[in-house]
């Protein structure tokens, strides 16, 4: 999402992908960098591929169409109708009329990174991911350890951190202590 900025995606994600070889990569080892994407050209993806020297970078396409947004059992014509009345001239790929500039390929994007994720084919691969997002996220110094390494010594299965000025989540806490007492058997830190 580029919001009306100066730069397409690519230029955020190759920001973001130069700032984590810095920053993470450099101090906590070569963890493999997963960019998933729905449209990346080879240039664009080898913009990207260049500003990561300490790490591989491995691409993971994605498809946030219309027809694929939806599980079969949803009612798509329902389902339009009501989203279709936030876009000007009922567009799915024009923005919302909100004034978010974010519509219907914002949310397959957020229903994506909520759960759908954690079945793609090369995070099936993985015990844990750290997401960062190419446009919102930015780490402008050293990561202050391995996080990777940090949920393995504790036997977590999930956790979250802000290192920033961004506002705890007393919403995302209570989730968590939620899901914690329904799952005993999975430890999750919520620090």
């Amino acid at each position: 999402c580029t919001r009306g900025n100066k730069h397409d995606q690519s230029w955020n994600i190759a920001n973001m992908a130069a700032a984590l070889d810095e920053h993470f990569f450099s101090h906590h080892g070569a963890y493999p960098l997963v960019v998933h994407h729905e449209d990346l050209t080879d240039a664009q993806q080898q913009r990207i591929s260049d500003q990561v020297r300490s790490s591989a970078v491995v691409w993971q396409r994605v498809n946030f169409s219309v027809d694929a947004a939806l599980p079969k059992y949803y009612d798509y014509a329902a389902v339009f109708r009501d989203v279709n009345l936030s876009h000007r001239g009922g567009n799915l790929s024009s923005p919302s009329m909100r004034g978010t500039f974010h519509g219907f390929g914002y949310r397959t994007m957020c229903r994506f990174y909520a759960a759908l994720v954690m079945f793609s084919p090369l995070l099936l691969q993985v015990d844990w991911y750290l997401r960062v997002d190419g446009g919102d996220s930015r780490i402008t110094s050293a990561w202050p350890k391995d996080v990777f390494a940090h949920l393995q010594a504790r036997h977590y299965a999930y956790a979250y951190e802000t290192i920033s000025k961004a506002a705890s989540s007393s919403r995302l806490d209570g989730a968590l202590r939620s899901f914690n007492q329904a799952n005993p058997h999975l430890k999750v830190d919520a620090a």
